[in-house]
């Protein structure tokens, strides 16, 4: 439905002539479009952005399609463009300017540039959080690359701490039963086992899987690969008889999802 009335938006802005009209309708149709046939969808539109705020959201949204798409160089590219647009046409104190590094750096911290990452989230995420109250998405997404590129480096106390507020905010937005919610509980999880806390993790998967099956009961994929992750930990602390529930918890929800001669599903 958003993108059905975006392109009826496009398509009447094209039609009085409004050019910047036209551009902003555009970018709505694509990020509407984001979760399928993004990339496709853009036909060339991204190629000819011209110097403006609106023409740097129409390359950023062409960059998120090609992120969702696995295209991770072509991403880091397409959003160093966007930043190089920004950089041109707004003042140095304008929020989007902030936003669209802390987007690079995102895709740097994926990519496992996590100094370059860490550079610019030093220069972009104190104007984030003056800007935004800090529930605000924008806010808590950085914290999370930040805490992944911290990682990276070895920072593991750094890389919990942020994981920790992430959760905090999260709950507080979401609820504590929320997906994103319990993303970034396994993601506390696994910092702490990364840490050796291995007691402290497996209590955290435990209500990972909790929240889950909360959600969507035994068939859960998500469910199933936390019991996974839950059974490694308490294997580490020695705790067999509780692993091999788990495991045969899980296994047959894997089986049905990867299949049964999925690789995956003979580790299991």
């Amino acid at each position: 439905k958003a993108e059905l009335d975006d392109m009826d938006a496009w398509e009447a802005a094209s039609a009085g002539g409004d050019t910047q009209l036209t551009l902003r309708a555009q970018v709505a149709m694509l990020g509407a479009s984001a979760s399928h046939d993004t990339i496709d969808s853009f036909a060339g539109l991204g190629k000819e952005a011209d110097d403006s705020a609106e023409g740097a959201r129409l390359v950023e949204a062409y960059a998120d399609a090609l992120a969702e798409a696995g295209k991770l160089p072509e991403a880091e590219a397409q959003y160093r463009r966007a930043q190089a647009i920004r950089e041109r046409v707004l003042p140095e104190s304008h929020i989007d300017r902030a936003l669209g590094l802390q987007k690079l750096g995102a895709i740097l911290a994926v990519e496992k540039k996590p100094t370059e990452a860490l550079a610019l989230f030093d220069r972009s995420q104190p104007a984030i959080e003056r800007a935004f109250p800090p529930l605000r998405r924008e806010a808590i997404e950085g914290l999370r690359f930040r805490a992944m590129a911290e990682e990276d480096l070895g920072h593991l106390e750094r890389g919990l701490e942020l994981y920790r507020e992430v959760l905090a905010r999260r709950s507080k937005v979401l609820g504590g039963d929320a997906g994103l919610t319990l993303d970034a509980r396994a993601d506390v999880a696994r910092a702490l086992g990364d840490l050796g806390h291995d007691s402290e993790a497996a209590a955290e998967l435990a209500e990972v899987v909790a929240g889950h099956l909360a959600r969507d009961g035994e068939k859960s994929v998500n469910a199933a690969n936390a019991r996974l992750e839950l059974a490694n930990r308490l294997i580490t602390l020695g705790r067999f008889d509780e692993a091999g529930a788990a495991l045969a918890k899980a296994l047959p929800v894997i089986a049905a999802a990867h299949g049964e001669d999925s690789p995956y599903v003979d580790a299991v």
